[in-house]
């Protein structure tokens, strides 16, 4: 009865355009989440990527660490969390772990990367993480990135936002990021 409410409420959020905000609510026992895992050699991500539940007792199993505490985190922070145990752990040096909670919108990212994609948005997504989820690809211009938010069109220029961080924006749910080129 919980998920299908849960469910009902994520499908009302994204009619409402207010689905982002799902990735900043607190987990609970029974809400389902969507695992992946970066920055790990691929016999690993592989391990990682798939739906889990959070347990009656708050807690999601995790491979190679076993039992996190989940319930009470935002999904942002149970990522964090894992990712911390992982280095700790000695078990990764860098890795990228990303909790997606359904309802919380996409980010669209093509033209000059390896795989022009679709990625769930999480709330720290910048153009610069956007990018790099989808593989840089080599430019043949300018390194200019056109980012479309509610019909606005704002340009950036990679080769500067790559050297100061305060020009690496933050990107909404349903935005549109076009690399290179004069998409």
């Amino acid at each position: 009865m919980k998920s299908s409410c849960l469910a009902l409420a994520a499908f009302l959020l994204s009619l409402l355009g207010l689905s982002g905000q799902a990735q900043n609510v607190a987990l609970r026992p029974g809400d389902t989440i969507t695992m992946r895992l970066f920055g790990a050699p691929a016999d690993y991500t592989a391990e990682f990527a798939g739906e889990y539940t959070i347990a009656i007792d708050g807690t999601v199993g995790v491979p190679e660490i076993g039992a996190v505490n989940a319930a009470g985190l935002t999904a942002t922070q149970l990522a964090r969390s894992i990712q911390t145990q992982l280095v700790q752990m000695k078990i990764f040096t860098r890795p990228v772990v990303e909790i997606i909670v359904p309802g919380a919108g996409t980010i669209t990212v093509r033209g000059e990367v390896r795989v022009p994609s679709v990625l769930q948005w999480i709330p720290d997504m910048t153009l610069l993480s956007a990018i790099d989820r989808a593989g840089r690809g080599g430019f043949s211009g300018p390194g200019k990135v056109k980012v479309r938010r509610a019909g606005k069109v704002t340009m950036y220029n990679l080769k500067k936002v790559d050297k100061d961080p305060t020009q690496n924006p933050k990107l909404m749910p349903g935005d549109e990021v076009d690399v290179g080129g004069e998409n």
